[in-house]
């Protein structure tokens, strides 16, 4: 990435934090009025342990709105065994629910995540690491924890690990789990009938088209309904449907072979080929609840 591309980045997400700290406030909140939301969590109950609940609010001609919930507890006593003696079990938290109703904002959950961990620094000044799962068997593969910098420990029990560390020696504890930090695990991506239909609706004004190039790492993006791609050749290119909230991929490279041959074949592109750097790059432009969707057989 160019160091101009690197500064437009930069400027971007801080205007976009700065404008989410004017629209939406962290603060702590009781149980009774965190449980309509914790009802809405796909587990649908409180979890053990609370420690801190803070709601999510939207602020709205000078008043509030509670649209959602984050719930740090204590977690099981063998979690952050591994990384004593840095850190004692009681030096740790869970964040062990968060809900926030679809209101169509962009990084809103990784924006919770954020100002909350801060909340929990001065809330709980003796706390040095909290940990957190996303769920396999519903799909999750921690997306919007890879948003906020969380370090990856891997999968056990059908259960992706992260961790941030808020406190404590922060380079005794990195050197003491150096060992065990992993790659970021990919979103797996959902099955749809086929590459037409995604974002092809050039009737709803949403609908994206876009292209990448890798040697400079540029990502752009353009209205579908007024753009039908580059004039030059990109490395990847794809849509982005408003409706699905859905990012099709195609291998550029391995569609020209396929063409080549006269198949003009779309159905060639691996999820595990995308480039890290752009599958974050789409990620920040759609939102990190937006699924990724190549067109290889055997991928879902």
């Amino acid at each position: 990435m160019s160091i101009k591309n690197a500064v437009v980045k930069i400027l971007k997400e801080f205007v976009i934090l700065e404008k989410m700290k004017d629209d939406f406030e962290i603060l702590p909140t009781s149980r009774q009025e965190s449980e309509p939301f914790v009802l809405k969590h796909y587990l649908e109950t409180f979890p053990s342990g609370i420690k801190r609940i803070y709601g999510i609010y939207k602020k709205i001609d000078g008043n509030r709105q509670m649209i959602g919930v984050i719930i740090y507890g204590v977690p099981f006593y063998t979690v952050g065994r591994f990384l004593e003696p840095e850190v004692k079990p009681t030096e740790i938290l869970e964040l062990k629910r968060l809900f926030i109703d679809d209101i169509g904002i962009k990084n809103l959950e990784s924006f919770v995540i954020g100002q909350s961990l801060k909340l929990l620094k001065r809330d709980e000044p003796s706390i040095k690491v909290v940990v957190t799962f996303a769920d396999d068997n519903q799909g999750h593969k921690g997306t919007i924890y890879q948003a906020t910098n969380a370090i990856y420990l891997g999968m056990g029990s059908m259960k992706h690990k992260y961790i941030y560390i808020i406190g404590g020696d922060v380079d005794a504890i990195k050197n003491k789990i150096q060992n065990v930090v992993k790659q970021y695990p990919k979103k797996a991506v959902q099955e749809v009938i086929s590459y037409n239909d995604i974002g092809h609706n050039y009737k709803n004004k949403k609908n994206k088209i876009w292209w990448w190039y890798n040697d400079t790492e540029e990502l752009h993006v353009r209205p579908a309904d007024r753009c039908h791609g580059p004039s030059t050749r990109s490395d990847f290119e794809g849509r982005y449907d408003a409706d699905k909230n859905m990012i099709s991929i195609v291998d550029m490279g391995e569609y020209r072979k396929s063409s080549d041959l006269g198949r003009f074949n779309v159905d060639n592109t691996d999820i595990k080929n995308v480039p890290e750097n752009l599958i974050r790059r789409l990620k920040f432009e759609f939102g990190d609840n937006t699924i990724l969707k190549s067109f290889f057989e055997g991928v879902s």
